[in-house]
């Protein structure tokens, strides 16, 4: 007898499932109403994957010790980008001002900071040196203005070696300036002395020209002031002075 039952037609035939599961309910039941010994000594639940670790809560000590530090570390950011936002306009501006301190053609054709850096070395080295001729020929003006007249050799005066003189007094309404000029010398900057004028807010009235015997030039110019005790006459004479002879 084989172990699979056949029918009538040879054919192999499995028995219904719904006989297996008939089969198992009826055991589970017999488990339920017998206590198995030892049983109750095991645990039959099994943790499932799906729960997920929790991260331990800070306390609140610590949670207000982490705010404190994260925000005075955002303050100290803040205060920093501050701090280098005031010094970089700082600086723009001083740039901008030594810029605009340098002469064209000292920055003509140059763009970097480093060039002009080392341009406004180079103009403040050539003004030290403009300063110091300057100095030696006032000093130099100013032993002539004081003594008037310059002795030669044979001890008589020789008024040619003081090329401009400058008088300035009063007259009238206003005052005259008097220019004794050498005519070795070349002409005089009358123009100087107009606009040096002029800047002073002092009305010209007239201004002659003329050539005297001894090979000099005479100039007269007449100028007239709003309030005349309001003008240095002292004051204008050397102005005028150094403007003649310093060239």
């Amino acid at each position: 007898m084989s172990e699979f039952p056949l029918q009538q037609n040879d054919d192999l035939s499995f028995q219904d499932p719904s006989v297996f599961d008939q089969d198992l309910g009826i055991l589970e039941d017999l488990l339920v109403d017998k206590d198995l010994p030892g049983m109750d000594n095991y645990n039959l639940t099994i943790p499932t994957c799906s729960k997920k670790m929790k991260r331990k809560p800070f306390s609140g000590n610590q949670g207000k010790e982490l705010d404190g530090v994260s925000a005075e570390n955002k303050s100290r950011k803040v205060l920093h980008r501050d701090f280098e936002r005031q010094r970089r306009q700082e600086m723009k501006k001083l740039y901008a001002s030594l810029r605009s301190l340098l002469p064209l053609e000292y920055i003509k054709g140059k763009r970097a900071v480093s060039d002009h850096m080392f341009e406004a070395v180079n103009y403040i080295k050539d003004m030290q040196k403009n300063i110091k001729e300057l100095s030696l020929r006032r000093d130099k003006l100013k032993k002539l203005y004081t003594s008037g007249s310059i002795c030669g050799e044979d001890g008589s005066s020789n008024s040619n070696l003081l090329t401009n003189c400058v008088t300035v007094s009063p007259c009238r309404e206003g005052f005259e300036i008097l220019i004794n000029s050498s005519s070795k010398e070349g002409t005089v900057p009358l123009s100087r002395v107009l606009v040096e004028l002029v800047l002073r807010r002092l009305n010209v009235v007239s201004s002659v020209s003329t050539r005297t015997n001894d090979q000099r030039f005479l100039h007269r110019i007449e100028a007239m002031a709003g309030d005349l005790t309001c003008i240095d006459l002292l004051a204008l004479n050397t102005i005028l002075f150094n403007l003649i002879n310093l060239r």
